[in-house]
């Protein structure tokens, strides 16, 4: 455990800070040395190598750490006590998906240096941008701080996730079964590299919920083969699962992709069409687009969204809207998707398959106001009207949306810890991503997701972190704890 400096004068972040640009060449080595591990979610061996890695690095630095397996891969589960008067949980994963795609300007798993047009000097290497190279900065940051003021100002608890990237299927229980524990924090902190292109940082009120559902078609009653898939040829004579299940997907949305199944909209204060504009939905619980309601305030992070989008190889947006309107449809609106479409096969002959169950993974985003519940009851009363009240639907997984009030003391202290920088941040509503966040409200722990750096296209190739913002990014988590541990946190907190 660290020394207690409880009743001592605050220490001077800026020694701190000096300290990480004179050893920040070792912390970058140090990112490196992770980005070469490829721990993919389908590699457990090597999850287990990073899960090994961050426990020592947490014990290194005078805390206590656990490997626990609650599921697919391991969490990593620790704490730092420096006897402070607040407690700040540290909430990051560590997992990442596959370099797909050919185009990367360095080997994915090499944390080469290559130099990038209007950012200089990069990391280019898979999870550099999201989750490592953030991770990793906080890591070094508390680390730095350690060494210079030999103690923390805040007590910190290490919740480091490895099957994030699987839709966190485990989290659940796992802070459900350490509640008591985690309600003795004050806040989480979710740290993230925020600043776009132009430099400003975005701070995000909300995040979407994720509603991941499985759609089952089995023959039965209605036709089709029941125990077993049989040869195509009987096609002529038999009905086929698949081709009812295509029929059912075809009634859940129009040829825009707008979604046609009543009650899904319940809560949704804004739609954005493409025929009609920014229309209001009416609502029986219309109260405001939840606690996070702001708009994007300023063009540029508006016109990064849409620059982020072309940067994907899409040729065309699905809907003809100009750029503030697509960004705040990626920003506010639900989504309706289908991930894949699964065939059982009982055969070897996969493609002269008359299958007896055919399935399709849905994968639903929530805003504010939409219950996952309710959304599942509407799928169900839609394909019952619709004569396809046989098909099974499935809940896999289910996150409410999660947001914050943009006047509460961590969104506060986030601003705080910007203007130490001189920079302002963007409020926005959203993220338009989708995170398990909502658990923390359930134990009644304020979130924030902030941090200076500027980092891109994670999950896609040549993924990047800017090494200036690598840099910038540690001294924010300092400058970030510093704040908490004076902030005011009322009751309302809980």
């Amino acid at each position: 455990m660290t020394t207690s400096r409880t009743g001592a004068a605050p220490a001077d972040p800026a020694k701190t800070l000096a300290f990480i640009d004179k050893n920040f060449e070792g912390h970058l080595m140090s990112l490196q040395e992770y980005l070469k591990i490829d721990n993919l979610i389908t590699a457990r061996n090597r999850c287990d190598e990073v899960a090994r890695r961050l426990k020592s690095e947490i014990e290194t630095l005078g805390g206590r750490a656990s490997i626990l397996d609650y599921g697919d891969l391991p969490f990593v589960y620790g704490a730092i006590d420096a006897g402070a008067k607040r407690t700040l949980v540290i909430y990051r994963n560590y997992d990442i998906v596959p370099p797909e795609g050919a185009d990367w300007s360095a080997a994915p798993f090499s944390g080469k240096v290559r130099r990038m047009e209007g950012l200089g000097d990069c990391i280019v290497s898979r999870g550099v941008c999201d989750p490592k190279g953030p991770l990793v900065g906080t890591l070094r940051a508390v680390e730095s701080m350690l060494k210079v003021e030999r103690s923390l100002p805040v007590n910190l608890v290490f919740l480091l996730e490895g099957d994030e990237q699987l839709g966190s299927p485990s989290l659940a229980r796992f802070v459900r079964e350490r509640r008591a524990e985690l309600k003795s924090a004050d806040g989480v902190l979710y740290p993230k590299f925020s600043q776009g292109r132009s430099g400003d940082p975005v701070l995000p009120l909300g995040v979407k919920g994720t509603l991941l559902l499985d759609l089952i078609c089995s023959g039965g009653a209605w036709g089709g083969p029941t125990r077993t898939s049989i040869h195509s040829g009987n096609a002529a004579w038999v009905a086929s699962p698949a081709w009812r299940m295509v029929k059912a997907l075809s009634t859940l949305v129009d040829d825009a992709e707008r979604v046609q199944v009543e009650g899904f909209h319940d809560g949704v204060v804004r739609v954005i069409n493409a025929d009609r504009g920014d229309v209001d939905q009416p609502s029986a619980r219309r109260g405001g687009a939840g606690r996070g309601a702001a708009a994007p305030r300023k063009a540029g992070a508006i016109e990064d969204q849409y620059e982020y989008l072309r940067r994907n190889h899409v040729l065309r947006f699905k809907m003809d809207l100009p750029p503030a309107d697509l960004a705040r449809k990626y920003l506010e609106s639900p989504t309706f998707n289908i991930g894949n479409l699964l065939i059982h096969s009982s055969r070897p002959w996969s493609r002269m398959l008359l299958p007896c169950e055919v399935r399709a993974q849905i994968d639903i985003r929530l805003v504010p106001e939409q219950d996952p519940d309710a959304v599942v009851d509407a799928i169900r009363r839609h394909l019952k009207k619709c004569g396809y009240g046989d098909i099974e639907v499935i809940t896999r997984l289910a996150y409410r949306p999660w947001s914050i009030d943009e006047e509460h003391p961590m969104v506060s202290t986030a601003r705080r810890m910007y203007a130490a920088f001189g920079k302002e941040p963007e409020i926005q509503a959203s993220t338009g991503t989708s995170h398990s966040f909502s658990l923390f409200d359930e134990v009644g722990l304020p979130l924030v997701v902030a941090g200076l750096g500027t980092g891109g296209r994670a999950f896609h190739s040549s993924e990047y972190a800017s090494i200036a913002g690598i840099r910038e990014f540690e001294k924010s988590v300092v400058r970030f704890l510093h704040e908490f541990a004076t902030q005011e946190i009322g009751p309302e907190r809980k």
